[in-house]
């Protein structure tokens, strides 16, 4: 038969049997061996989400000889100058397309057009300033 919290075997950590009560320490998330953050901590999902994308651009940095490597470890916190090396990697890695000299004239007056043609919403019943 189970106990109130937990299923009452002891063995599964879910706090029933003789383990009511003890705190277990939640093993970190890891991204390739490499510790995001200190166990027993867990940062929400954001939080988590910008430690993991961090660090898979700091291995890819280290990869590719920009930045140095780590001994084992958590995951270090990225000071200034690796983030700008990383920015940097990034912007070689990943090209942004521009618009053709010709079409970016275009655009720009068919939105000057738009815009003064009364492309924002206009009060439907009465409207103070």
């Amino acid at each position: 038969m189970s106990e109130p919290g937990g299923c009452g075997g002891g063995a599964c950590g879910c706090a029933g049997g003789h383990h009511a009560g003890a705190a277990i320490a939640a093993p970190p998330a890891r991204i390739n061996g490499i510790a995001l953050h200190p166990a027993g901590q867990r940062p929400d999902d954001g939080a988590l989400r910008e430690l993991a994308w961090a660090e898979l651009l700091r291995q890819e940095a280290v990869r590719q000889g920009l930045l140095p490597g780590q001994a084992d470890g958590p995951a270090p916190t990225l000071q200034p100058r690796e983030r700008e090396v990383i920015e940097a990697m990034l912007e070689r890695s990943v090209p942004v397309p521009q618009p053709p000299r010709t079409n970016a004239g275009a655009t720009t007056t068919r939105a000057k057009t738009t815009l003064s043609m009364g492309a924002w919403p206009r009060c439907v019943t009465s409207c103070s300033p």
